[in-house]
Protein backbone atom coordinates (compact mmCIF):
# COMPACT_ATOMS: atom_id res chain seq x y z
CA UNK A 1 0.00 0.00 0.00
CA UNK A 2 1.11 3.69 -1.00
CA UNK A 3 0.59 6.48 1.48
CA UNK A 4 -1.50 9.35 0.47
CA UNK A 5 -1.73 12.46 1.90
CA UNK A 6 -5.12 14.35 0.00
CA UNK A 7 -6.51 17.58 1.32
CA UNK A 8 -10.47 17.42 0.55
CA UNK A 9 -12.09 20.73 0.34
CA UNK A 10 -16.34 19.44 0.41
CA UNK A 11 -19.10 19.54 2.42
CA UNK A 12 -20.31 15.96 1.82
CA UNK A 13 -18.98 13.34 4.07
CA UNK A 14 -20.55 10.83 1.23
CA UNK A 15 -17.61 11.97 -1.24
CA UNK A 16 -14.89 11.93 1.65
CA UNK A 17 -16.14 7.54 1.45
CA UNK A 18 -16.33 6.92 -1.71
CA UNK A 19 -12.73 8.58 -2.17
CA UNK A 20 -11.53 6.97 0.60
CA UNK A 21 -12.62 3.13 -0.97
CA UNK A 22 -11.50 3.99 -4.74
CA UNK A 23 -7.91 4.86 -3.53
CA UNK A 24 -7.75 1.79 -1.32
CA UNK A 25 -8.68 -0.47 -4.03
CA UNK A 26 -6.17 0.97 -6.20
CA UNK A 27 -3.50 0.02 -3.63
CA UNK A 28 -3.22 3.32 -1.34
CA UNK A 29 -3.42 4.00 1.95
CA UNK A 30 -5.20 7.00 2.44
CA UNK A 31 -5.05 9.74 5.26
CA UNK A 32 -7.75 12.68 4.08
CA UNK A 33 -7.86 15.33 5.71
CA UNK A 34 -11.89 17.29 5.01
CA UNK A 35 -12.16 20.73 5.59
CA UNK A 36 -14.64 23.43 4.65
CA UNK A 37 -13.41 26.49 6.14
CA UNK A 38 -11.24 28.50 4.46
CA UNK A 39 -8.93 30.08 7.36
CA UNK A 40 -8.91 26.69 8.83
CA UNK A 41 -7.67 25.67 5.27
CA UNK A 42 -4.59 28.09 4.97
CA UNK A 43 -3.35 26.93 8.28
CA UNK A 44 -3.21 23.17 6.91
CA UNK A 45 -1.49 24.31 3.95
CA UNK A 46 0.65 25.92 6.35
CA UNK A 47 1.36 23.05 8.50
CA UNK A 48 0.60 19.84 6.96
CA UNK A 49 2.89 18.03 4.25
CA UNK A 50 0.40 17.23 1.35
CA UNK A 51 0.59 15.39 -1.80
CA UNK A 52 -2.65 16.39 -3.80
CA UNK A 53 -5.62 18.90 -3.00
CA UNK A 54 -9.40 17.51 -4.28
CA UNK A 55 -11.89 20.61 -4.31
CA UNK A 56 -15.55 21.18 -5.12
CA UNK A 57 -15.77 23.98 -7.54
CA UNK A 58 -17.44 26.09 -4.92
CA UNK A 59 -18.52 25.84 -1.22
CA UNK A 60 -20.74 28.22 0.74
CA UNK A 61 -17.74 31.58 1.21
CA UNK A 62 -14.85 30.53 -1.58
CA UNK A 63 -14.28 28.93 -5.04
CA UNK A 64 -11.65 26.82 -6.26
CA UNK A 65 -10.35 30.19 -7.49
CA UNK A 66 -9.91 31.75 -4.43
CA UNK A 67 -8.56 28.50 -2.63
CA UNK A 68 -5.35 28.70 -6.18
CA UNK A 69 -4.76 32.37 -5.13
CA UNK A 70 -3.93 31.17 -1.62
CA UNK A 71 -1.75 29.04 -3.00
CA UNK A 72 0.14 31.43 -5.09
CA UNK A 73 0.36 33.77 -2.71
CA UNK A 74 1.77 31.21 -0.26
CA UNK A 75 3.96 29.67 -2.60
CA UNK A 76 2.73 26.67 -1.97
CA UNK A 77 3.48 23.91 -4.89
CA UNK A 78 0.41 21.19 -4.34
CA UNK A 79 -1.82 20.05 -7.24
CA UNK A 80 -5.38 20.98 -7.26
CA UNK A 81 -7.81 18.92 -8.90
CA UNK A 82 -11.48 20.14 -9.29
CA UNK A 83 -14.25 17.80 -8.51
CA UNK A 84 -17.90 18.62 -8.67
CA UNK A 85 -21.34 17.59 -9.36
CA UNK A 86 -21.81 20.82 -12.21
CA UNK A 87 -19.65 23.03 -13.17
CA UNK A 88 -19.71 25.81 -15.76
CA UNK A 89 -17.37 25.41 -19.10
CA UNK A 90 -15.96 29.32 -18.50
CA UNK A 91 -15.35 28.29 -15.00
CA UNK A 92 -13.38 25.34 -15.63
CA UNK A 93 -11.50 27.11 -18.38
CA UNK A 94 -10.58 30.38 -16.05
CA UNK A 95 -9.39 27.91 -13.24
CA UNK A 96 -7.43 25.51 -15.79
CA UNK A 97 -5.84 28.79 -16.59
CA UNK A 98 -5.37 30.15 -12.71
CA UNK A 99 -3.62 26.56 -11.98
CA UNK A 100 -5.99 24.09 -11.07
CA UNK A 101 -4.38 20.50 -12.90
CA UNK A 102 -7.82 19.01 -13.92
CA UNK A 103 -11.61 18.90 -13.61
CA UNK A 104 -13.64 15.49 -12.81
CA UNK A 105 -17.64 15.39 -12.95
CA UNK A 106 -18.64 13.53 -9.53
CA UNK A 107 -21.02 11.63 -11.45
CA UNK A 108 -17.90 9.93 -13.73
CA UNK A 109 -15.44 9.49 -11.58
CA UNK A 110 -13.38 6.91 -13.71
CA UNK A 111 -10.62 9.46 -14.49
CA UNK A 112 -10.09 10.37 -11.07
CA UNK A 113 -7.08 7.53 -10.04
CA UNK A 114 -5.62 7.87 -13.02
CA UNK A 115 -5.43 11.52 -12.68
CA UNK A 116 -4.51 11.14 -9.42
CA UNK A 117 -1.46 9.15 -10.34
CA UNK A 118 -0.22 11.69 -13.22
CA UNK A 119 -0.24 14.51 -10.76
CA UNK A 120 2.00 12.39 -8.59
CA UNK A 121 4.19 11.23 -11.27
CA UNK A 122 4.44 14.98 -12.17
CA UNK A 123 4.81 16.00 -8.58
CA UNK A 124 7.76 13.87 -8.31
CA UNK A 125 9.51 14.52 -11.32
CA UNK A 126 8.96 18.65 -10.63
CA UNK A 127 10.36 17.69 -7.21
CA UNK A 128 13.36 15.54 -8.29
CA UNK A 129 14.11 18.60 -11.26
CA UNK A 130 13.64 21.67 -8.43
CA UNK A 131 15.92 19.57 -6.12
CA UNK A 132 18.77 19.34 -9.35
CA UNK A 133 18.48 22.79 -9.68
CA UNK A 134 19.16 23.70 -6.68
CA UNK A 135 21.93 21.32 -6.22
CA UNK A 136 23.51 22.83 -9.10
CA UNK A 137 22.77 26.16 -7.85
CA UNK A 138 24.23 25.34 -4.80
CA UNK A 139 27.44 24.04 -6.35
CA UNK A 140 27.57 27.43 -8.08
CA UNK A 141 28.40 29.64 -5.36
CA UNK A 142 29.64 27.51 -2.33
CA UNK A 143 32.94 25.30 -1.35
CA UNK A 144 32.16 21.67 -2.45
CA UNK A 145 34.63 20.88 0.96
CA UNK A 146 33.59 23.14 3.68
CA UNK A 147 30.31 24.38 2.68
CA UNK A 148 31.12 27.79 3.00
CA UNK A 149 30.55 30.37 0.36
CA UNK A 150 33.48 30.00 -2.59
CA UNK A 151 35.24 32.86 -4.26
CA UNK A 152 32.94 33.58 -7.45
CA UNK A 153 29.59 34.09 -4.43
CA UNK A 154 32.24 35.82 -2.33
CA UNK A 155 33.25 38.23 -5.21
CA UNK A 156 29.48 38.64 -6.22
CA UNK A 157 28.78 39.91 -2.80
CA UNK A 158 31.87 42.11 -2.88
CA UNK A 159 30.85 43.75 -5.62
CA UNK A 160 27.41 44.77 -4.37
CA UNK A 161 29.02 45.98 -0.78
CA UNK A 162 31.17 47.95 -3.11
CA UNK A 163 28.26 49.72 -5.10
CA UNK A 164 26.47 50.25 -1.89
CA UNK A 165 29.41 52.28 0.09
CA UNK A 166 30.25 54.32 -3.13
CA UNK A 167 26.44 55.61 -2.38
CA UNK A 168 26.64 55.43 1.65
CA UNK A 169 30.33 56.20 2.24
CA UNK A 170 29.49 56.42 5.97
CA UNK A 171 28.41 52.12 5.40
CA UNK A 172 30.87 49.79 8.20
CA UNK A 173 31.52 46.80 6.08
CA UNK A 174 35.02 45.50 6.88
CA UNK A 175 36.73 42.61 5.28
CA UNK A 176 38.93 39.85 7.26
CA UNK A 177 41.46 37.64 4.63
CA UNK A 178 42.38 34.51 7.11
CA UNK A 179 45.37 32.32 5.83
CA UNK A 180 46.20 28.85 8.19
CA UNK A 181 49.65 28.74 9.43
CA UNK A 182 50.16 25.70 10.25
CA UNK A 183 47.89 23.68 7.35
CA UNK A 184 51.12 23.09 5.11
CA UNK A 185 52.73 21.00 8.50
CA UNK A 186 49.16 18.77 8.73
CA UNK A 187 49.20 18.47 4.48
CA UNK A 188 52.54 17.24 4.16
CA UNK A 189 52.29 15.15 7.74
CA UNK A 190 49.42 13.24 7.04
CA UNK A 191 48.16 13.75 3.87
CA UNK A 192 45.47 15.61 2.02
CA UNK A 193 42.98 13.74 3.45
CA UNK A 194 43.68 14.92 6.91
CA UNK A 195 44.25 18.32 5.08
CA UNK A 196 40.49 18.27 3.52
CA UNK A 197 39.27 17.28 7.23
CA UNK A 198 41.19 20.28 9.06
CA UNK A 199 39.83 22.66 6.55
CA UNK A 200 36.42 21.40 7.17
CA UNK A 201 36.95 21.68 10.88
CA UNK A 202 38.07 25.14 10.58
CA UNK A 203 35.40 26.10 8.59
CA UNK A 204 33.15 25.22 11.46
CA UNK A 205 34.92 27.04 13.87
CA UNK A 206 34.58 30.14 11.25
CA UNK A 207 30.79 29.66 11.24
CA UNK A 208 30.50 29.65 14.95
CA UNK A 209 32.26 32.95 15.42
CA UNK A 210 30.02 34.21 13.24
CA UNK A 211 27.40 36.76 14.02
CA UNK A 212 23.99 37.16 11.56
CA UNK A 213 26.00 40.11 10.47
CA UNK A 214 28.93 38.18 8.78
CA UNK A 215 29.59 36.16 5.49
CA UNK A 216 32.27 33.48 5.65
CA UNK A 217 33.78 32.68 1.99
CA UNK A 218 36.42 29.79 1.47
CA UNK A 219 38.51 31.31 -1.61
CA UNK A 220 41.35 28.42 -2.20
CA UNK A 221 43.42 26.51 -0.53
CA UNK A 222 43.74 27.23 2.85
CA UNK A 223 42.51 31.00 2.97
CA UNK A 224 39.38 32.42 4.22
CA UNK A 225 37.46 35.71 3.95
CA UNK A 226 35.16 36.87 6.67
CA UNK A 227 33.02 39.86 5.46
CA UNK A 228 31.49 42.27 8.46
CA UNK A 229 28.82 43.78 8.42
CA UNK A 230 28.25 47.55 10.57
CA UNK A 231 31.18 46.44 11.66
CA UNK A 232 33.93 49.22 12.66
CA UNK A 233 37.76 48.47 12.07
CA UNK A 234 37.84 48.63 16.31
CA UNK A 235 34.71 46.12 16.10
CA UNK A 236 36.33 43.80 13.23
CA UNK A 237 39.91 43.94 15.55
CA UNK A 238 38.12 42.68 18.05
CA UNK A 239 36.13 40.05 16.11
CA UNK A 240 39.52 38.90 14.45
CA UNK A 241 41.07 38.57 18.42
CA UNK A 242 38.19 36.64 19.19
CA UNK A 243 38.50 34.35 16.30
CA UNK A 244 42.67 33.75 16.46
CA UNK A 245 42.18 32.67 20.37
CA UNK A 246 38.95 30.26 18.98
CA UNK A 247 41.46 29.14 16.28
CA UNK A 248 44.57 28.70 18.65
CA UNK A 249 42.32 26.84 21.30
CA UNK A 250 40.99 24.48 18.64
CA UNK A 251 43.45 21.04 18.22
CA UNK A 252 43.65 18.66 14.83
CA UNK A 253 43.72 15.31 15.83
CA UNK A 254 44.31 12.55 13.20
CA UNK A 255 45.46 9.27 13.74
CA UNK A 256 46.64 9.98 17.00
CA UNK A 257 48.55 12.83 16.28
CA UNK A 258 47.96 16.42 17.64
CA UNK A 259 48.25 19.63 15.78
CA UNK A 260 47.91 23.34 17.26
CA UNK A 261 46.31 25.51 14.25
CA UNK A 262 47.05 29.34 14.40
CA UNK A 263 45.81 31.65 11.30
CA UNK A 264 47.23 34.97 10.48
CA UNK A 265 44.40 37.51 9.51
CA UNK A 266 45.08 41.01 7.35
CA UNK A 267 42.03 43.64 8.26
CA UNK A 268 40.55 46.30 5.85
CA UNK A 269 37.42 48.42 5.89
CA UNK A 270 36.20 49.00 2.57
CA UNK A 271 35.82 51.98 1.76
CA UNK A 272 34.48 53.93 -1.20
CA UNK A 273 37.96 55.17 -2.21
CA UNK A 274 38.49 51.45 -3.06
CA UNK A 275 37.65 50.95 -6.80
CA UNK A 276 37.79 47.53 -7.18
CA UNK A 277 37.75 43.85 -5.23
CA UNK A 278 41.14 43.48 -7.00
CA UNK A 279 42.20 46.17 -4.60
CA UNK A 280 40.44 44.88 -1.72
CA UNK A 281 41.89 41.52 -1.68
CA UNK A 282 45.48 42.78 -2.67
CA UNK A 283 45.42 45.48 0.47
CA UNK A 284 44.11 42.31 2.52
CA UNK A 285 46.36 39.89 1.19
CA UNK A 286 48.93 42.73 1.81
CA UNK A 287 47.97 42.68 5.60
CA UNK A 288 47.31 38.81 6.26
CA UNK A 289 51.43 38.96 5.19
CA UNK A 290 52.65 41.31 7.38
CA UNK A 291 50.64 39.43 10.56
CA UNK A 292 52.77 36.67 9.24
CA UNK A 293 56.28 38.39 8.90
CA UNK A 294 55.18 40.01 12.59
CA UNK A 295 55.07 36.56 13.92
CA UNK A 296 52.20 34.78 13.09
CA UNK A 297 48.87 34.01 15.06
CA UNK A 298 47.87 37.75 15.07
CA UNK A 299 46.10 40.15 13.04
CA UNK A 300 47.38 43.79 10.93
CA UNK A 301 45.32 46.47 9.80
CA UNK A 302 45.83 48.03 6.54
CA UNK A 303 47.16 51.19 6.50
CA UNK A 304 48.14 52.77 3.31
CA UNK A 305 51.37 54.33 4.24
CA UNK A 306 52.61 51.12 6.23
CA UNK A 307 56.27 50.26 5.00
CA UNK A 308 55.24 46.02 5.36
CA UNK A 309 52.34 47.41 3.01
CA UNK A 310 55.04 48.76 0.18
CA UNK A 311 57.26 46.19 0.13
CA UNK A 312 54.28 43.72 -0.17
CA UNK A 313 52.99 45.61 -3.08
CA UNK A 314 56.46 45.45 -4.89
CA UNK A 315 56.48 41.86 -4.39
CA UNK A 316 53.02 41.23 -5.71
CA UNK A 317 54.10 43.38 -8.96
CA UNK A 318 57.05 40.83 -9.11
CA UNK A 319 54.88 38.16 -8.94
CA UNK A 320 53.31 39.52 -12.39
CA UNK A 321 56.33 40.12 -13.90
CA UNK A 322 58.34 36.97 -12.64
CA UNK A 323 55.26 34.86 -14.94
CA UNK A 324 55.43 37.16 -17.94
CA UNK A 325 59.18 36.85 -18.15
CA UNK A 326 59.12 33.04 -17.35
CA UNK A 327 56.22 33.03 -20.47
CA UNK A 328 58.36 34.93 -22.77
CA UNK A 329 61.74 33.36 -21.71
CA UNK A 330 63.35 36.38 -20.58
CA UNK A 331 65.63 34.58 -17.93
CA UNK A 332 69.60 33.80 -19.06
CA UNK A 333 72.20 31.69 -17.29
CA UNK A 334 75.41 32.88 -16.29
CA UNK A 335 78.46 30.43 -15.01
CA UNK A 336 81.01 30.92 -12.71
CA UNK A 337 84.29 28.69 -12.65
CA UNK A 338 85.19 26.31 -9.47
CA UNK A 339 88.81 25.74 -9.51
CA UNK A 340 90.88 23.27 -7.91
CA UNK A 341 93.26 24.08 -5.36
CA UNK A 342 96.22 25.22 -5.56
CA UNK A 343 94.97 26.76 -8.96
CA UNK A 344 96.67 25.91 -12.14
CA UNK A 345 95.52 26.91 -15.35
CA UNK A 346 96.44 23.93 -17.39
CA UNK A 347 95.50 21.32 -14.75
CA UNK A 348 92.61 22.35 -13.09
CA UNK A 349 89.47 20.84 -13.20
CA UNK A 350 86.93 22.55 -15.19
CA UNK A 351 83.71 22.74 -12.80
CA UNK A 352 80.94 25.66 -13.32
CA UNK A 353 78.55 27.27 -11.30
CA UNK A 354 74.87 27.88 -13.25
CA UNK A 355 73.86 31.28 -12.00
CA UNK A 356 70.18 32.68 -12.94
CA UNK A 357 69.70 36.31 -14.14
CA UNK A 358 66.96 38.39 -15.42
CA UNK A 359 67.03 40.66 -18.39
CA UNK A 360 65.38 43.88 -18.28
CA UNK A 361 64.28 45.51 -21.73
CA UNK A 362 67.43 47.87 -21.91
CA UNK A 363 69.74 45.22 -21.76
CA UNK A 364 70.77 45.30 -18.38
CA UNK A 365 70.75 42.46 -16.01
CA UNK A 366 68.38 42.03 -12.67
CA UNK A 367 70.47 39.84 -9.81
CA UNK A 368 68.06 36.92 -7.84
CA UNK A 369 68.33 38.58 -4.95
CA UNK A 370 66.07 41.58 -6.16
CA UNK A 371 62.97 38.76 -7.19
CA UNK A 372 64.02 35.70 -5.33
CA UNK A 373 61.73 36.59 -2.11
CA UNK A 374 58.50 37.50 -4.23
CA UNK A 375 59.26 33.95 -6.36
CA UNK A 376 59.57 31.68 -3.27
CA UNK A 377 57.00 33.63 -1.64
CA UNK A 378 54.04 32.67 -4.48
CA UNK A 379 55.47 29.58 -5.12
CA UNK A 380 57.41 30.13 -8.43
CA UNK A 381 60.69 28.57 -7.03
CA UNK A 382 59.74 25.01 -8.65
CA UNK A 383 58.90 26.81 -12.23
CA UNK A 384 62.57 28.63 -12.10
CA UNK A 385 64.48 25.48 -11.55
CA UNK A 386 62.55 23.84 -14.07
CA UNK A 387 63.87 26.86 -16.43
CA UNK A 388 67.15 26.32 -15.01
CA UNK A 389 67.52 23.05 -15.59
CA UNK A 390 66.09 22.76 -18.86
CA UNK A 391 68.29 25.42 -20.04
CA UNK A 392 71.59 24.30 -18.32
CA UNK A 393 71.02 20.53 -19.71
CA UNK A 394 70.46 22.54 -23.09
CA UNK A 395 73.88 24.34 -22.87
CA UNK A 396 75.53 21.38 -21.79
CA UNK A 397 74.52 19.04 -24.59
CA UNK A 398 75.26 22.08 -27.06
CA UNK A 399 78.44 22.70 -26.24
CA UNK A 400 80.05 19.74 -23.67
CA UNK A 401 80.93 16.50 -25.80
CA UNK A 402 81.35 12.67 -24.57
CA UNK A 403 84.09 11.95 -21.80
CA UNK A 404 86.29 10.79 -24.24
CA UNK A 405 86.32 14.10 -26.12
CA UNK A 406 86.49 15.76 -22.64
CA UNK A 407 90.14 16.59 -21.20
CA UNK A 408 89.32 17.59 -17.98
CA UNK A 409 87.04 16.43 -15.14
CA UNK A 410 84.24 18.65 -15.42
CA UNK A 411 81.14 19.25 -13.47
CA UNK A 412 78.12 22.00 -13.28
CA UNK A 413 76.79 23.10 -10.24
CA UNK A 414 72.92 23.77 -10.30
CA UNK A 415 71.07 25.63 -7.62
CA UNK A 416 67.80 23.73 -6.07
CA UNK A 417 65.12 25.26 -4.08
CA UNK A 418 63.68 23.89 -0.97
CA UNK A 419 60.16 23.69 -2.56
CA UNK A 420 61.40 21.84 -5.45
CA UNK A 421 62.86 19.34 -3.04
CA UNK A 422 59.41 19.05 -1.60
CA UNK A 423 57.69 18.98 -5.35
CA UNK A 424 57.24 15.06 -5.77
CA UNK A 425 57.20 15.75 -9.76
CA UNK A 426 60.72 17.32 -9.62
CA UNK A 427 62.58 14.66 -9.29
CA UNK A 428 61.23 12.56 -12.43
CA UNK A 429 61.42 15.76 -14.45
CA UNK A 430 64.81 16.50 -13.79
CA UNK A 431 66.23 12.69 -15.04
CA UNK A 432 63.88 12.87 -18.15
CA UNK A 433 65.23 16.11 -18.85
CA UNK A 434 68.42 14.70 -18.48
CA UNK A 435 67.98 11.33 -20.31
CA UNK A 436 65.93 13.83 -23.28
CA UNK A 437 69.43 15.97 -23.69
CA UNK A 438 71.55 12.52 -23.27
CA UNK A 439 73.40 14.32 -20.40
CA UNK A 440 75.67 11.98 -18.47
CA UNK A 441 74.53 12.03 -15.07
CA UNK A 442 78.45 12.62 -13.46
CA UNK A 443 78.46 15.98 -15.11
CA UNK A 444 75.92 17.35 -13.01
CA UNK A 445 76.44 18.56 -8.96
CA UNK A 446 72.93 19.57 -7.89
CA UNK A 447 72.73 22.18 -4.79
CA UNK A 448 71.11 23.27 -1.88
CA UNK A 449 71.51 25.89 0.91
CA UNK A 450 72.29 24.10 4.49
CA UNK A 451 68.97 26.07 6.37
CA UNK A 452 67.05 23.94 3.87
CA UNK A 453 68.58 20.73 4.32
CA UNK A 454 67.68 21.42 8.22
CA UNK A 455 64.34 22.84 7.89
CA UNK A 456 63.04 19.48 5.99
CA UNK A 457 65.56 17.30 7.15
CA UNK A 458 63.83 13.64 5.75
CA UNK A 459 62.45 15.14 2.56
CA UNK A 460 66.58 16.42 1.79
CA UNK A 461 67.99 12.98 2.81
CA UNK A 462 65.31 11.30 0.70
CA UNK A 463 65.71 13.75 -2.57
CA UNK A 464 70.11 13.71 -1.74
CA UNK A 465 70.17 9.52 -1.74
CA UNK A 466 67.86 9.88 -5.23
CA UNK A 467 70.19 11.93 -6.83
CA UNK A 468 73.20 10.10 -5.81
CA UNK A 469 71.65 7.05 -6.59
CA UNK A 470 70.96 8.15 -10.64
CA UNK A 471 74.97 9.03 -11.09
CA UNK A 472 75.02 12.78 -9.88
CA UNK A 473 76.49 14.80 -7.18
CA UNK A 474 75.09 16.68 -4.19
CA UNK A 475 76.46 19.64 -1.97
CA UNK A 476 75.53 20.99 0.55
CA UNK A 477 76.14 25.09 -0.12
CA UNK A 478 76.30 27.98 2.28
CA UNK A 479 77.53 26.18 4.49
CA UNK A 480 78.81 27.50 8.07
CA UNK A 481 75.21 29.64 8.26
CA UNK A 482 74.34 27.25 10.98
CA UNK A 483 76.52 26.51 13.19
CA UNK A 484 75.37 24.05 15.13
CA UNK A 485 74.80 21.90 12.67
CA UNK A 486 78.18 19.98 11.87
CA UNK A 487 76.88 16.88 12.89
CA UNK A 488 74.35 17.19 10.12
CA UNK A 489 77.32 16.21 8.06
CA UNK A 490 77.04 12.39 9.45
CA UNK A 491 73.80 12.11 8.44
CA UNK A 492 73.85 14.03 4.93
CA UNK A 493 75.57 11.52 2.44
CA UNK A 494 76.57 14.46 -0.04
CA UNK A 495 79.70 14.76 -2.11
CA UNK A 496 80.78 18.71 -1.61
CA UNK A 497 80.61 21.12 1.40
CA UNK A 498 80.47 25.06 -0.08
CA UNK A 499 82.01 26.71 2.86
CA UNK A 500 79.76 30.26 3.30
CA UNK A 501 81.47 33.01 1.77
CA UNK A 502 80.91 35.35 4.52
CA UNK A 503 83.91 34.10 6.49
CA UNK A 504 85.59 33.58 3.44
CA UNK A 505 85.58 36.74 2.44
CA UNK A 506 87.36 38.27 5.53
CA UNK A 507 89.26 35.03 6.89
CA UNK A 508 92.47 36.93 6.12
CA UNK A 509 91.87 39.61 8.38
CA UNK A 510 89.26 37.99 10.93
CA UNK A 511 91.30 35.48 13.55
CA UNK A 512 87.36 33.82 14.04
CA UNK A 513 86.35 33.81 10.38
CA UNK A 514 89.61 31.68 9.53
CA UNK A 515 89.22 29.79 12.66
CA UNK A 516 85.70 28.56 10.95
CA UNK A 517 87.15 27.94 7.87
CA UNK A 518 89.52 25.95 8.91
CA UNK A 519 87.27 23.67 11.31
CA UNK A 520 84.76 23.02 8.43
CA UNK A 521 87.14 22.26 6.23
CA UNK A 522 88.64 19.39 8.58
CA UNK A 523 85.54 18.08 9.63
CA UNK A 524 84.26 18.22 6.46
CA UNK A 525 87.43 15.86 5.34
CA UNK A 526 86.79 13.63 8.55
CA UNK A 527 83.66 12.55 6.71
CA UNK A 528 85.08 12.25 3.30
CA UNK A 529 83.62 15.27 1.67
CA UNK A 530 85.82 17.43 -0.52
CA UNK A 531 85.48 21.46 -0.03
CA UNK A 532 84.50 24.66 -2.13
CA UNK A 533 85.35 28.03 -0.60
CA UNK A 534 83.01 30.53 -2.13
CA UNK A 535 83.59 34.66 -2.06
CA UNK A 536 87.43 34.52 -3.17
CA UNK A 537 88.01 37.46 -4.19
CA UNK A 538 91.84 38.40 -4.45
CA UNK A 539 95.04 35.51 -4.35
CA UNK A 540 96.11 36.47 -0.73
CA UNK A 541 92.99 34.67 0.13
CA UNK A 542 93.74 32.15 -2.22
CA UNK A 543 97.16 30.92 -0.98
CA UNK A 544 95.31 31.19 2.69
CA UNK A 545 92.88 28.24 1.56
CA UNK A 546 95.94 26.33 -0.29
CA UNK A 547 97.46 26.43 3.38
CA UNK A 548 94.40 25.06 5.12
CA UNK A 549 93.71 22.26 2.61
CA UNK A 550 90.71 23.06 1.04
CA UNK A 551 90.19 21.49 -2.03
CA UNK A 552 87.92 24.44 -4.57
CA UNK A 553 87.51 27.67 -4.57
CA UNK A 554 84.98 30.25 -6.47
CA UNK A 555 84.78 33.80 -6.68
CA UNK A 556 85.66 37.23 -8.15
CA UNK A 557 89.40 36.91 -7.20
CA UNK A 558 89.15 33.63 -9.56
CA UNK A 559 86.53 34.72 -12.33
CA UNK A 560 83.40 36.08 -12.66
CA UNK A 561 80.23 34.98 -13.65
CA UNK A 562 80.06 35.25 -17.74
CA UNK A 563 77.87 34.59 -19.99
CA UNK A 564 76.25 31.13 -21.41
Amino acid sequence: MKDIRILLIDDSLEDEIILTKKLETSGYNPEIIRLTNLDTIKSTLIKKSLDIIITDHKLQDFTALDLIKTLEANKIDIPVLIVSRMIMEDFAVEAMKAGAKDYIMKDNLTRLIPVIERELRETDSRNARKMAEEAVYYMAFHDPLTGLANRYEFESKLIKILDEVKLNPEADYCLLYIDLDQFKVVNDTCGHPAGDDLLRQVSVILSQSLKKDGFAARIGGDEFTIILENHTIEKASEFAETLLRNLAEFRFNWMDKIFVIGGSIGIIRISSKIETINEILSMADMACYAAKEAGRNRAHIYIEDDRQMTFRMQEMQWLSRLNESLEQDLFTLYKQPIVSVPYNKDTSVLFYEFLLRLKTDNGSLIMPDVFMRAAERYNLMPSLDRWVVENAFRYIAKNFGTREERKQETRFFINLSGASMSDNNFFNFTFKKMQEYGIEPGLICFEITETVAISDFKKAIDFIKEVRSRGSYFALDDFGSGMSSFSYLKNFTVDYVKIDGSFVRDMKDDPLDYAIVESINKISHIVGLKTIAEFVEDMTTMDILEKLGIDYAQGFGIARPHST
